[in-house]
């Protein structure tokens, strides 16, 4: 009665854990598996009962629910019957052809889906010849448009494994703007990140024919995302009343439809007159989990926003206006993400270095980030070693650009270097020992003389030569 609901507890295990469903699935797996030679052959011999009687029986004499229950039984046992040592793997094409497959045209749209589950669960199958894959390809490509939400969902996750073959693919991308409406359509239908997945690997197959119609695919993918969160915002106001289940299921669909952005940006890096319209699209999505506070999705925000600077390799101003939007999140309680943000970080400054040498509310900023984290008691040596990172980018990339930088950072390293047990980490006191060696390759006479005014000279050198030893 509740198409969404069946699509969830079938794509979702979680959702449906404590069920009997489950509880007998997993029963017959620990049996095919630890009871192998004592069990796994009576299943077999009942699971081919059951489907030969209803291929011989007459339309009133068959029952669907039991070829569904043995296709049931068939897919959670497809990891024992597709392994090397399967009794059966040499028959399994005649079973999708002969129990499977068939279905695909079953009057009940219960057995459509189930048989689509089934093929995608041996999809690795090979059949006995090319043109009977085009004909089994062409039949899941047809269920996409299925009167049934079920069925359309279980043809697109079946579809995924298909594009591994070239002639698919050709077909496919004949249809692609098609295809993807029709994955957007049930990503909406549906807040599922399993769907969002696959649309996430169709963007990575066919990257090179995405930039047509990347912008109208990414303005559809940010509605479904506000959307989604507009959803989980309606669950918010009163815990003791949400329904915690749907907003996790919910916040990982726009988990979903964030990885599958930065795909898509990711795989237009060689079109960056396209990456800047999708700048338009993306900002104000970055902008409204940072400014709300989303934690959950921080990491794949700054992934986006990675991806976009990398591909232009460049900073628009879209993008420093962004800045102002990342330096409050860092303030409010992005320190304990500076592992997330320090990517995006670094391209400001690796790209950005232009805006970053002439504009000392910029480097107040970077500063200010760096040293919060050096300071910091909630943070550890990993989280140390990204703000040693982002200096060293400052100085590599702004060499003769920040001079007035450079005594802060190498004070920072020195609280650490100078103080005998204050590292605990290799890594860490590498990463604080190049801060300095940076700082001397950046202007020797503006180190020596800091190292010099605060007596650091000779400490700083013998943890050098120690480390070296």
């Amino acid at each position: 009665d509740n198409p969404v609901e069946y699509v969830q507890k079938r794509i979702e295990p979680l959702d449906d854990f404590g069920s009997a469903t489950v509880a007998v699935s997993n029963l017959l797996i620990d049996l095919a598996f630890d009871r192998k030679s004592a069990t796994l052959n009576t299943i077999l011999g009942f699971v081919n009962g059951v489907l030969t009687n209803y291929q011989q029986g007459t339309d009133g004499a068959c029952d669907p629910r039991s070829k569904d229950g043995a296709l049931s039984m068939m897919t959670s046992l497809s990891s024992a019957l597709m392994s090397r040592k399967s009794p059966i793997s040499g028959t399994l094409p005649n079973f999708l052809l002969t129990h499977v497959v068939p279905e695909f045209k079953s009057k009940y749209g219960f057995l459509r889906a189930r048989a689509l589950d089934t093929y995608c669960r041996y999809s690795s199958v090979t059949f006995p010849s090319k043109q009977v894959s085009n004909t089994v390809f062409e039949s899941v490509f047809g269920l996409l448009h299925d009167p049934e939400l079920p069925v359309r969902v279980h043809a697109a996750l079946a579809l995924e494994p298909m594009i591994e073959d070239e002639e698919n693919r050709d077909t496919l991308a004949r249809h692609l703007p098609q295809v993807m409406q029709v994955f957007l359509n049930l990503t909406n239908e549906i807040d599922s990140d399993t769907i969002a997945h696959v649309i996430e690997e169709f963007v990575e197959v066919f990257a090179d024919r995405m930039a047509p119609f990347a912008v109208e695919l990414a303005q559809q993918l940010r509605d479904t995302f506000m959307r989604v969160m507009g959803d989980v915002a309606a669950n918010q106001p009163d815990p003791a009343t949400a329904n915690m289940d749907d907003v996790g299921e919910k916040t990982m669909a726009a988990m979903g439809v964030l990885k599958t952005m930065g795909t898509l940006v990711l795989n237009l890096e060689g079109s960056p007159e396209v990456v800047y319209k999708l700048e338009e699209v993306v900002f104000p999505i970055a902008q409204f989990v940072l400014d709300q506070r989303i934690i959950d999705l921080y990491d794949e925000v700054f992934e986006i926003l990675d991806c976009c600077l990398f591909a232009v390799k460049s900073v628009s101003p879209n993008a420093w206006n962004l800045f102002g939007t990342i330096y409050s999140c860092f303030k409010n309680d992005g320190i304990d993400f500076i592992e997330e943000m320090l990517p995006t970080l670094d391209d400001y400054v690796s790209y950005g270095m232009d805006v970053v040498a002439t504009n000392n509310d910029v480097q107040a900023r970077l500063f200010d980030i760096i040293e919060s984290v050096m300071k910091s008691d909630r943070v550890g040596e990993n989280e140390c070693m990204c703000a040693c990172k982002l200096a060293e980018t400052v100085m590599l990339h702004g060499r003769g650009k920040v001079d007035g930088m450079i005594p802060g950072f190498i004070s920072l390293a020195a609280a650490y270097l100078l103080v005998g047990d204050a590292i605990k980490t290799t890594p860490f006191l590498v990463h604080a020992l190049e801060v300095v060696l940076n700082a001397l390759y950046y202007n020797p006479v503006i180190t020596l003389n800091v190292l010099e005014q605060y007596q650091w000279t000779e400490g700083i050198f013998t943890r050098l030569v120690q480390s070296a030893d």
